[in-house]
This record gives structure tokens, sequence and C-alpha cells, in this order.
């Protein structure tokens, strides 16, 4: 049998074994992950039974979530966790008092509980708040459906009354994306255009109004470019398909990155950099990845959740800054006031608030952690250490074209060469892709792939 490699990563000095992980969300104060043996573990608060394991108390440890696997991803809310089995199914635990769990009742969950029987769903969103909240999801046939909290039309459905099922939410198909924010809703469609919804709270909403709430998607602007939106706390960051990076609301301790403390009704620019990758929005902070896979944080640093050591009161980061010097990021996910990033190397790194120990190392702490720290995978198997990969790409090396096969469904391709610049991007709704490299120059290029609400990198080489 082969042997999983120990591999030596050092950040601070810490050796750990890295290809333990294959995803992670940070929710309010707890974690969520998927371990690379498609079992799913959680650690921090289990108040309304989060973590899913069956008891209500509070972990510090990485904790399994019963003792299934075949989990392709997973979401951490407020007090909630989603996940979706490569079966297409989807389960949910923890708080439901609004119905978030979408099972028809409005019973707490403390074990992962299937939300009807579909088998199609491609994946699902829902606010970290502790407060009531609500939850989307998309199908693999591209319709949103919706669930929970509809005070404030976040729903979309036309109504301001809260669902206890998934209810689809108009008649259209082309739903690519979506993100749930506090009482408001953001969400991309297949040809580019960005749509919000609910609550528009300092503007959150982008459309240059502000208090004017919404109860069906309302699209923002004319652009047709639009790859990735992330919506929190009455804020909301997005990325174009140019690379460039963009944000709208609420601004009071920076969170939005334009160096400015100003509240925002429309979604500006934020800088002029065009290889931004990937974003994540917080309780109050913001997290972002760059195309030379460097790890990016602004906002609210008061908890330690931007990762750039020890924080000083009030003194906020209010335009994006670089955490630490490392090029291997990969995945990011901003919490309420944690943060979680995974390297390349499948790697699990964690920092911020750590009172009901949402860490994961051990401790229950007011004391943050303020730097990216690692978390231990020692429960695995070295067998289990083993990722096999869900993404091929060949030829490799190629003359012109490249071929991308993926076990989920890819929604973005993009090229960059190891300037960071990116050379090539391609919108998909595919589980196979063909890129064509004839124009492009001899040489190495990482190939960014945004399959099941993650980033994926590979390198390939034109010859």
């Amino acid at each position: 049998m082969k042997k999983a490699l120990l591999l030596a990563v050092s950040l601070f000095g810490i050796q750990l074994y890295a290809q333990c992980w294959q995803t992670v969300s940070a929710g309010s104060s707890h974690t969520t992950t998927i371990a690379s043996n498609g079992t799913i573990w959680a650690w921090g608060s289990n108040y309304y039974g989060e973590i899913g394991d069956g008891t209500n108390t509070e972990r510090n440890v990485p904790t399994a979530s019963g003792n299934t696997s075949g989990w392709q991803s997973i979401i951490a809310g407020g007090m909630m966790t989603f996940a979706i089995k490569t079966d297409g199914t989807l389960w949910a635990a923890g708080m439901n008092t609004a119905g978030q769990l979408g099972d028809g009742t409005m019973t707490n969950r403390n074990t992962l509980t299937q939300i009807g029987t579909d088998t199609n769903w491609k994946t699902v969103s829902t606010h970290k708040s502790t407060d009531l909240t609500h939850t989307l999801a998309i199908k693999n046939n591209g319709t949103l459906w919706a669930w929970g909290e509809n005070t404030e039309g976040q729903l979309g459905d036309g109504t301001n009354i809260n669902k206890t099922i998934p209810t689809i939410i108009g008649s259209e198909s082309n739903w690519q994306s979506v993100s749930a924010g506090y009482k408001s809703t953001a969400a991309i469609k297949t040809n580019g255009t960005l749509w919000t919804w609910g609550a528009n709270n300092y503007g959150v909403l982008g459309d240059g109004s502000t208090g004017s709430n919404r109860n069906t998607p309302a699209q923002v602007g004319n652009d047709t470019d639009w790859r990735m939106v992330s919506v929190s706390n009455s804020f909301m960051l997005a990325i174009k398909n140019n690379g460039t990076l963009w944000a709208a609301g609420y601004n009071v301790v920076g969170q939005l990155g334009d160096g400015t403390y100003n509240n925002r009704n429309t979604i500006i620019q934020i800088g002029t950099d065009t290889n931004w990758i990937a974003v994540s929005a917080g309780g109050s902070h913001s997290l972002a990845l760059k195309g030379d896979g460097t790890l990016w944080a602004w906002g609210n640093k008061i908890h330690g959740q931007l990762g750039m050591g020890a924080p000083a009161e009030h003194s906020n980061i209010i335009t994006p800054t670089q955490v630490g010097t490392d090029t291997n990021w990969k995945i990011v996910s901003a919490g309420s006031r944690h943060s979680l990033a995974q390297k390349i190397d499948g790697s699990l790194w964690s920092w911020g608030a750590n009172e009901y120990g949402q860490q994961g190392n051990g401790a229950l702490t007011a004391v943050p952690t303020t730097i990216p720290t690692p978390v231990s995978c020692n429960f695995l198997s070295a067998t289990e250490k083993e990722i096999k990969p869900d993404i091929s790409i060949y030829p490799n090396p190629t003359k012109d074209k490249i071929n991308l096969s993926s076990i989920g469904v890819i929604s973005d391709v993009a090229l960059f060469n190891l300037l960071g610049q990116q050379v090539l991007f391609q919108k998909v709704n595919s589980t196979e892709n063909q890129i064509d490299m004839t124009a492009l120059s001899s040489g190495t290029y990482l190939v960014k792939v945004y399959a099941d609400n993650q980033v994926k990198t590979l390198k390939v080489v034109k010859e």
C-alpha cells in the first residue's frame, strides 16, 4: 500500500501534516471541513447542534460529524451547517428557528439531516449571522431555491413570508452562484450578470439606492462579466472576469477596502489590480486571494482575524494588505470573527477569535490567534491523508490545447503566467472543458479551476 507523504510545511517555524483536508468553511463561531477521506469534521460553537455530532457540546478540536463519507461540499453559517454529498443530496444541522434548515419544521437538529429527497443540488449558501437567517441553493439544472427567514424579502420570491422548505425563486434556470448575507442576497447568472435582493442597509445591494428593500432579484448595472460574489453583514465583495475587485455597502471599519470609511451604495472598484481570483466577506473583515497565490486581508482586526499579528484597538486596515509572504494559498473563508485558509498542499490554517474553540487547537480562550496557525489532522491515518485528485488535465505538456475533467461542475477557468498576470479566462458550466493555448508563448502557466465553490490550482507547460 502506498504510504502518504509527510509534508513538512513551515510557516512561523511550524511543521504539520499537509494533505489532510479537501475544503473548509468558517461560520459565525464554528468551523466545518471535509477531510481528504470524504468525511466531515467540525469544531467550535455547538449550542444548536451545528457541529452535527449528535450533541450540543462545544468542541475545541476537530470532531467527526457522523461516520459517513462521500461528502462533496460544505458551508458553515451562523449556527448551522449545510453539506452536499457526491450523490447530489442536501443535508443540514443546527439552528432552525426560522425554518432555515429547510426540513419543513422549526426544530433544531444536532445531526446532519437530509433535506427533501432531491439528488441534484449543486451549491448552497447561508449567512454567518447568529440572528434568524436564510438559505439559498442552486440545483444542477440552474434553478435557484430559497428558504428560512424572509422579513426583508431576502428569499427573493416576491413575498416577506418565511419558508420552511426549499422554494423555487422565479422560473429561470441560468443561476451560477449565490451568496447569502445578513437579510440580503447576491447572485450571478451564467451570462455574467450580477443580481441582488433583500434588505438594502447601507446600500449593500449596490444599485445606487439605500434602504429600499427588494423582495425579487434585481440586476446591478449592465455588466456581464461578474465571476464571484460574497455578501455578509451589509457589505458585498465581487470579482470580475478581468480580475478586478469591487465592493458596496457598509464600511465602518474599512471592510470594503477602498481606503475610506465611507459607505457605498453603488458597487465600486477597489484599487487597480487585475489578478484577484477569490474573495470572502466575513463579519466585518475581508479575505482574498490573488492569482500569484498570495493572501490578502482588510477591515476589522480587533480579534486578530486579519492574521497580521497582535491587534491594537481600532487598528483597522482599510486597503487590501498582504498576509505574510507565502504564495501557495488556494482557498479562503472569512467567519464572523475568525478566518481560515488552505494551501495548495492541502494544509489548513486558522486565526482570529477562539472563545468557542473555533480554531480547533484544543483551547477555549478569549485570547485570539493573530497569525495563520496550522490545524492538526492527526486523527486521520496515513492512507487517509492521500488526496485523490478530482480534476485531471491532459495532455501536459501541450503544444496547443489542454483538456480538463472534473468530478464536480467547473464554473470558470483562468490561466495565469508565473508573474500572477491573468492571460486567459473562460466561463464553463460542465464537468469537461477544453482550453486553447495556441496563442500563448511557450512556458509554464497556472490553471485556476473554479469548481464546487473552491479554487483549484494546476500547473501546465506550453511547449
